[in-house]
């Protein structure tokens, strides 16, 4: 699976976009959001294959080690680190948000 990292890389771009953008029509009308929502429905059909795929080479590892694939074992880190990364932001922005909701609260109190 020589492609699994670019593949990686190119969902998790196209979930920062789609993240983006769901943000930005917060204010929209609900036509808006629903037609973004069905452009975006793919996606979510293809993060579960992907997720999938990664799931069955994490349930494989042990395997892949005794046949010497050390390159998709790499690439199988290389992914899970990158997904620890982004919840390790996604948890900092929350608590960011958190502690100014906070903040904001004592303040016009």
């Amino acid at each position: 699976m020589p492609n699994l990292l670019p593949v990686h890389f190119a969902i998790m771009q196209l979930q920062d976009f789609k993240e983006d953008v769901m943000h930005q029509s917060e204010r929209a009308d609900n036509d808006v959001k629903e037609t973004l929502e069905s452009y975006f429905s793919p996606l979510e059909n293809t993060v579960g294959m992907f997720d999938e795929r990664v799931g069955i080479i994490a349930m494989s590892l042990i395997e892949l080690v005794r046949a010497g694939n050390r390159s998709l074992v790499v690439r199988l880190a290389k992914i899970i680190d990158s997904e620890e990364r982004s919840d390790e932001k996604v948890l900092a922005l929350q608590e960011a948000q958190n502690n100014h909701q906070d903040l904001a609260t004592r303040y016009n109190d």
